[in-house]
């Protein structure tokens, strides 16, 4: 009985660290949509940072809230000056990308920022 006991444990506690992982990053692919670099919306500070919409795209939770957000690639962060100049290239060359989010929101509020992309 005790054995049947730690295996329900288990799978609850497996289930719920599952279903706290689930929707929190954000996914996209496609061609690029929209691309701009600087603030976004009139009036704000610029930032180092470019932000994007592709055609296939959901975001993660970090972005609930907005009602058009975008990815975000903060230029001046590790890596960010390559992803930017990919998605300059995708974009010059009309190419699909794929995007995968971090899930956070830290570049610019209720935008989620990059973990990585590609494109073929």
């Amino acid at each position: 009985m005790n054995h049947i006991f730690k295996i329900l444990i288990s799978t609850a506690l497996l289930i719920s660290v599952q279903a706290s992982y689930a929707g929190t990053y954000g996914s996209g692919n496609g061609k690029i949509s929209t691309m701009a670099a600087g603030a976004i919306g009139t009036g704000h500070v610029p930032k180092d940072m470019i932000y994007f919409h592709v055609d296939n795209q959901t975001f993660g939770d970090c972005t609930q809230g907005n009602a058009t957000p975008y990815f975000v690639i903060d230029t001046k962060a590790s890596g960010g000056s390559a992803m930017a100049a990919m998605l300059l290239a995708a974009k010059m060359a009309d190419k699909e990308i794929w995007i995968a989010g971090k899930g956070t929101c830290e570049t610019f509020d209720k935008q989620e920022d990059v973990s990585y992309m590609y494109f073929k």
